[in-house]
């Protein structure tokens, strides 16, 4: 493993001005993720704590054709996890399905 010290590059004004605000793009949706999982898991998440974005390609067993999508919404702060929250988007060959679950880890296939 390289243990040496990451080099930092510099953005430009335009680069760094949309990078904040696709960084707050970012963060709105997430948020709007986690209030829509809240709300069908009857879980209320505070404003200030931290979501990540973590996603998998969910895989048809048979021949490993990316069919879908699972995301991983973790959701905490200063001493406080919650439950995972997971967002499965599956393509299929028909109708899109999508479901939320928690705890994650029990629908890695559509």
């Amino acid at each position: 493993m390289d243990e040496s010290k990451p080099t930092r590059h510099e953005l430009s004004g335009d680069d760094q001005a949309r990078m904040l605000r696709l960084t707050e793009e970012i963060q709105g949706r997430l948020q709007e993720i986690s209030l829509i999982a809240g709300r069908v898991l009857g879980v209320s998440y505070p404003p200030d704590v931290v979501r990540q974005f973590k996603p998998v390609p969910v895989r048809r067993e048979s021949d490993g054709v990316q069919t879908g999508i699972y995301i991983e919404i973790v959701a905490g702060g200063p001493g406080v996890w919650y439950d995972d929250v997971c967002f499965v988007y599956c393509a299929g060959e028909g109708t899109p399905v999508t479901w939320i679950e928690s705890p994650c880890g029990g629908s890695m296939s559509c």
